[in-house]
């Protein structure tokens, strides 16, 4: 009689601890949207997942035009990107609570349409390092989440350089007062860097070659994200897109 009466004690106290976390709130993430891929106008789908599966929401994505914060309870999503109704990436997420990232999706539109497609020397190379391949997936469509939440103490900016394009392998970065970045090779992230805070002219070559410049101005106490991706199919320019986040968010 006694250990049953424990085991209703027991069953009681286990649904009511459930109710709890039922009623705790999840947190709250951001998350921020950027397509790199020129001549294209596409949508972002996010879905959640769990006891967020309620949660849907569609936004347009145009090329170099960024999609701000989007806020979102802390949790899973399914995300998908279309161009012209037609899916080409799609994943599964966790966004942390209290979390900020940027989706970046680079590479070139594909003529013959997949769902997250992959080269032939990209599968071969999978198939041979499994999950510890580290190669880049040629030209094909590929998007990375970065985390925005980076610690940084001191009264300067704070800089980090991703090269989105895919026509140009391996850039320099160069700014009015020095070097920035070399040898940054499509599609990587450079580690984050400190910046003296005013106006900078940024200078990015390919080689010797120069491809193209544009002056921002950075602030201390933000963090940056200097996006080198392509131009417009007509112009074969670059394009350089600056994020910036508060570092106090």
């Amino acid at each position: 009689m006694r250990s049953k009466k424990s085991l209703i004690i027991i069953i009681l106290l286990l649904l009511s601890l459930s109710s709890c976390f039922r009623g705790q709130k999840s947190g709250t993430t951001h998350l921020r949207l950027l397509s790199m891929i020129p001549g294209t106008h596409g949508t972002i789908e996010i879905q959640g997942k769990g006891v967020h599966q309620d949660i849907h929401k569609t936004l347009d994505l145009s090329f170099a035009e960024k999609v701000d914060y989007q806020s979102l309870p802390a949790g899973y999503y399914n995300l998908s990107f279309s161009v012209q109704g037609k899916k080409l990436l799609q994943g599964e997420y966790a966004l942390g609570k209290n979390g900020y990232y940027t989706m970046l999706i680079t590479g070139l539109q594909p003529k013959q349409w997949s769902v997250n497609p992959q080269s032939i020397t990209y599968k071969l190379k999978h198939w041979v390092a499994g999950s510890e391949l580290a190669d880049p997936n040629k030209n094909m469509p590929q998007w990375f989440m970065m985390r925005d939440n980076i610690e940084v103490t001191g009264s300067r900016a704070h800089l980090r350089i991703v090269n989105a394009n895919p026509y140009l392998s391996k850039i320099s970065v160069y700014s009015s007062t020095g070097t920035l970045g070399t040898g940054l090779w499509y599609p990587k992230i450079n580690e984050i860097q400190k910046v003296t805070p005013g106006r900078h002219k940024l200078q990015v070559r390919y080689g010797n070659i120069e491809t193209g410049e544009k002056t921002f101005t950075f602030e201390a106490g933000f963090i940056y994200t200097l996006v080198v991706g392509p131009g417009q199919p007509t112009t074969g320019d670059i394009t350089l897109r600056l994020l910036d986040k508060s570092a106090e968010q």
